[in-house]
């Protein structure tokens, strides 16, 4: 979209007419999706909402963690693009772009947005996006993957391929042979392979330097098989390894790999970087893959009991014990799952409950809290392994750290490490709150904080969550609890705990002067005035009505005022003048 071009009703309807059959194709849905309310159809409805909304906090967890497209259009085909400009959310208008929405010029999407801009400013950031600006729409979680694929902490498995000797060396004196090294972690490759979880399990069990023939795994085209299982993507492969990877993956069992290189090689190479749908694609099967083997990772859980300094006794599997408080009809599955095979590197036990999860120490440090346990200098970094015995005899030697979060709390937790997203019911949504603060998961506490405001009652008592959002410095929960202050003034104003909110306020301002505002009273008083549908340039110096204007007040206008007033008598019976 140039600034040249014109925006008119009957440009906007021809583009339409030309794309009516292609628009809904540009990013297909997948057909697995988890959606971030659990009353939700589906998480792009989830999306075009709060776009309209303007709730960015929440546009920004649907994109970069639930993988909401946003280049999908909805049943008038509109895209959240679309939706944004027309409901004047610059902010959210502005990620979107920044996150790969299409405005190109001369095409439907693109004009019809900027005719429906509510302003000029929107209008202007349409304009300065001459071309769409791809980016991958789920950098956190890919910038885990790809630092988890380069940077190899805690990995477990090494690949060698030897290296060709040099041409021009005699065999009199040939060289040491050399090979190309690569790092990977076991987990990974069960997790996203079937070749891999099957060697791994049989032929290479118990092997962590495994050696490849050099003549069937070319090593530049194993290193991006390598990429692609972690990342989903093939980078800037050209068109002798796209060749070279057809080649392997017909060793290596993974045909759909193999087809998307084929395609590749097809597609004229100044086109191939605009195939992001099949980007978005292949996160969402790594979040599913992913999904799968947190199911199995947490049939290994276990009910357990401590019979040594470095022994433990599995009693019960933990999904056993969960479904039996709910019904009597038992979880094979549970007790087929052999514990070797999801190759967990460390144990995390819940003091609590004495239960203990099988994990992986790559995913738990996506958590600050077990970040600083298991890779600083506390006792818990070099702890050494214990002796876990499963039924059958079956016993895995692990390290094993210990907390005191709740278990039903701590599956989102895992959930969320291990596929950067997690659907939280309300009733379960402060428990989460509390644990994501307690183990400096912002992103976590971010999500948890958008499930408790997302009904018009609180789940639990106001004060206590006004006081929580204060404590934790949640600042989504505490506006949220601000304006429900507004929506029910009368029933909370004369209240002493709501004057003791206001005392609290008041008492973060260092330094404060007589007449200095106050952030609650000021927050209390803005969202009064959205209620009662109060212009801010019909306001006076302390947030009331001009008083020149009495006469033509509307009655929302004096109840505003009234309220105010209210307001202003606690204010001086407390002795605060905000």
């Amino acid at each position: 979209m140039t600034k040249g071009s014109t925006v008119s009703k009957s440009r906007v309807m021809e583009l339409a007419q030309q794309e009516m059959t292609t628009v809904g194709t540009l990013v297909a849905a997948d057909d697995y999706e988890l959606t971030m309310d659990p009353n939700a159809d589906n998480v792009f409805d989830e999306l075009c909402t709060a776009c309209k909304q303007g709730d960015l906090e929440k546009v920004e967890s649907l994109v970069s963690s639930f993988g909401a497209s946003v280049n999908q259009v909805d049943d008038w085909q509109a895209s959240p693009l679309y939706w944004s400009c027309l409901c004047g959310h610059y902010e959210i208008v502005k990620f979107l772009l920044e996150n790969g929405a299409q405005c190109d010029p001369n095409t439907f999407q693109g004009e019809r947005c900027a005719y429906g801009a509510l302003n000029s400013d929107i209008r202007t950031l349409l304009f300065s996006y001459k071309i769409t600006k791809a980016t991958d729409t789920n950098q956190p979680y890919l910038a885990f993957l790809t630092d988890l694929l380069y940077d190899h902490p805690f990995d477990d498995v090494c690949f060698s391929i030897r290296m060709a000797p040099p041409t021009n060396s005699s065999t009199a004196d040939t060289p040491p042979a050399q090979y190309h090294s690569f790092a990977a972690h076991r987990c990974m490759l069960v997790a996203r392979s079937p070749y891999f979880k099957q060697h791994l399990l049989e032929r290479w069990k118990g092997q962590t330097n495994i050696k490849l023939n050099k003549s069937l795994v070319d090593p530049t085209a194993f290193g991006a098989v390598l990429r692609y299982i972690y990342t989903g993507q093939l980078g800037d492969a050209d068109d002798q390894v796209l060749e070279n990877i057809v080649f392997v993956c017909r060793h290596l069992d993974m045909p759909e790999l193999s087809v998307r290189c084929q395609q590749f090689l097809e597609t004229p190479k100044n086109e191939r970087k605009r195939q992001l749908g099949y980007d978005a694609k292949e996160m969402a099967r790594i979040r599913l893959d992913m999904e799968q083997f947190l199911q199995h990772l947490l049939f290994t859980a276990a009910h357990v009991e401590r019979q040594g300094e470095a022994d433990w006794m599995v009693r019960q599997r933990f999904l056993e014990y969960v479904h039996t408080d709910d019904s009597s009809q038992p979880l094979p599955l549970a007790s087929m799952m052999d514990p070797t095979t999801t190759f967990a590197d460390v144990a995390v036990y819940l003091t609590q409950e004495n239960i203990l999860f099988p994990c992986h120490k790559s995913f738990l440090c996506r958590s600050d809290y077990f970040k600083y346990m298991l890779q600083g200098t506390f006792a818990e970094a070099s702890a050494q392994t214990s002796s876990i015995h499963y039924e059958n005899t079956t016993t895995i030697q692990l390290p094993v750290v210990q907390t005191d979060v709740p278990s039903d709390v701590f599956q989102f937790v895992l959930e969320f490490l291990y596929t950067d997203r997690c659907t939280i019911p309300i009733d379960a949504a402060y428990d989460v709150l509390l644990v994501a603060d307690l183990l400096l998961m912002d992103r976590l506490k971010a999500l948890a904080a958008i499930a408790l405001t997302s009904h018009d009652q609180p789940i639990l008592p106001i004060f206590d969550l006004m006081q929580t959002a204060l404590d934790l410095n949640v600042d989504r929960l505490e506006q949220w609890c601000t304006q429900y202050f507004a929506k029910h003034f009368d029933d909370y104003i004369h209240q002493d705990a709501f004057q003791n909110l206001i005392r609290q306020s008041a008492q973060t301002i260092a330094g404060r002067q007589e007449t200095d505002s106050i952030p609650f009273v000021d927050e209390l008083r803005y969202y009064l005035g959205k209620l009662y549908s109060v212009e801010y340039d019909d306001l006076g110096g302390v947030g009331n009505m001009f008083g020149d204007t009495k006469e033509g007040w509307t009655e929302l206008e004096r109840e505003y005022n009234a309220k105010l007033d209210i307001l202003d008598a606690v204010l001086e019976n407390l002795g605060l003048e905000a």
